[in-house]
Order: C-alpha cells, then sequence, then structure tokens
C-alpha cells in the first residue's frame, strides 16, 4: 500500500513541480522584458507560495515514506539533505521577494541598487528551482556525489547565476524604463513607447 501512496505522491509533486517552474520561467521572461503590475505580481506571488506549500507537503510524505523522519536515515540520503538545503533556500528567498522586492517593486523610479536586488533575488529563486529539479532526477549521481559535492555544485550553479543577473540588471532596468515588450512568449508584442 505505501508503494501506491509514495507513486501517488511523486506523480503529484512532478505535476506541481512541472507547473510551477513553468510559471517560473514563463514569469521571469516577461520580467526581463517589461514591469508587471502590482496585482499580476501578487498574485504571482501568491500562486508560487502555494505551489511551494503543496511540493513542501508531497516532498514530506516521501520523505516520511523512504525514512519515517529517522535521523540516522536522513542524514545518510546525501541527496536529500542537498534538497532540503535547496528548499530551504528557497524559502528563505521567497520570504525576501514577498517582503522586500515586491515592495520596491512598485515604485515608479527604480535604483541600480532596487534592481540589483531584484536581479540576484530573481536570479537565486530561478537557480534554486531548476536546482531542486535537478536533485529530484539526480539518482545515478549519488553513487558519485556526497552531500558536499551536491552543495558544491548548488553553490556553482548559484554564482552562475547571480553574476549573470548582476550583468543583465542594467539591461532589465532599461526595457523597464522604456516599456520595451519584445517578449517572444507574447506573439505579437512589439515594442511600445
Amino acid at each position: 500500500m505505501m508503494d501506491i501512496l509514495r507513486t501517488f505522491l511523486i506523480y503529484t509533486h512532478l505535476l506541481v513541480f512541472a507547473f510551477a517552474i513553468t510559471t517560473l520561467y514563463r514569469s521571469d521572461m516577461n520580467l526581463f522584458f517589461r514591469k508587471i503590475s502590482q496585482e499580476k505580481l501578487r498574485m504571482l506571488g501568491d500562486q508560487m507560495l502555494w505551489l511551494l506549500v503543496v511540493l513542501a507537503i508531497t516532498g514530506a510524505g516521501i520523505v516520511y515514506i523512504d525514512t519515517e523522519f529517522r535521523y540516522d536515515a536522513i542524514m545518510q540520503a546525501d541527496k536529500l539533505l542537498a534538497k532540503m538545503v535547496c528548499v530551504g533556500v528557497l524559502t528563505l528567498n521567497a520570504m525576501v521577494l514577498h517582503h522586500v522586492v515586491f515592495r520596491k517593486m512598485a515604485k515608479a523610479e527604480l535604483t541600480h541598487g532596487d534592481m540589483l536586488l531584484m536581479s540576484v533575488s530573481g536570479a537565486v529563486s530561478t537557480c534554486s528551482w531548476t536546482f531542486a529539479g535537478f536533485l529530484g532526477v539526480a539518482k545515478a549521481f549519488t553513487k558519485y556525489f556526497s552531500f558536499e559535492h551536491f552543495l558544491y555544485l548548488y553553490g556553482a550553479c548559484l554564482a552562475v547565476a547571480i553574476v549573470v543577473a548582476i550583468m543583465l540588471a542594467p539591461v532589465i532596468k532599461r526595457n523597464w524604463e522604456n516599456n520595451v515588450v519584445k517578449n517572444p512568449l507574447m506573439p505579437g508584442a512589439g515594442a511600445v513607447r
């Protein structure tokens, strides 16, 4: 019976993750080209929060079935520990997004520092969601990677994402100031000034 429940939880987890990562990538692409309204931003934030909650519940169910929440079993699961770190970073970053970044986005004039904070926080979010997805399918790596190896890889991915975000922040700021809408996800949209 537990194997059926585990399969159901994994399938639900996978479907919710697919929806979340698609929503995230689409919103990132949209935000690269234009600033969105506070209402849409709030709806997006609420949607991602609920998806994260469902992922946490299904993920906790899977972990319980696999480990019964036994400390020794969890501490021996390097990939699981790495995923817990990744989800922890995602959760902390979500708090920064909701309580700091979204408020800054409401400002009429954004400073360079505002854009850097928004870009870096967005990069941490996208990188962490993507890396969590990688960890979900990285079973083959468990033969070769320790917890530390997974953390080094995650840290390297975060570093690259942050550097790219810092480099792109001025471009995003310029796009927002000029109200550029050259978004490949919005067919027929051209530059609007």
